[in-house]
């Protein structure tokens, strides 16, 4: 008879899963939330910028902002 030559696995047992589900949602819930809310700002202030007439080299600021939103929405649709 031959012995393994790796240990076995130690299965992880949950208490109680429906926690450790919920966990799980509130943490993409939560991201997703945070991620909504800086698109929403973002999307608010360019339309300031746009309605107000700002020229378009002082919207960097906004348009750096709007791109960090859209990463921070990429990330949150990621939901692995």
């Amino acid at each position: 008879m031959k012995l393994p030559k790796k240990a076995p696995r130690k299965v992880i047992v949950f208490n109680d899963p429906q926690s450790a589900i919920e966990g799980l949602l509130q943490a993409r819930v939560t991201r997703l939330f945070k991620s909504n809310e800086l698109l929403a700002g973002a999307l608010v202030k360019l339309r300031d910028f746009y309605l107000a007439g700002i020229p378009h080299e002082t919207a960097k600021d906004v348009l750096a902002e709007v791109e960090t939103a859209l990463a921070s929405a990429e990330t949150a649709e990621d939901l692995d």
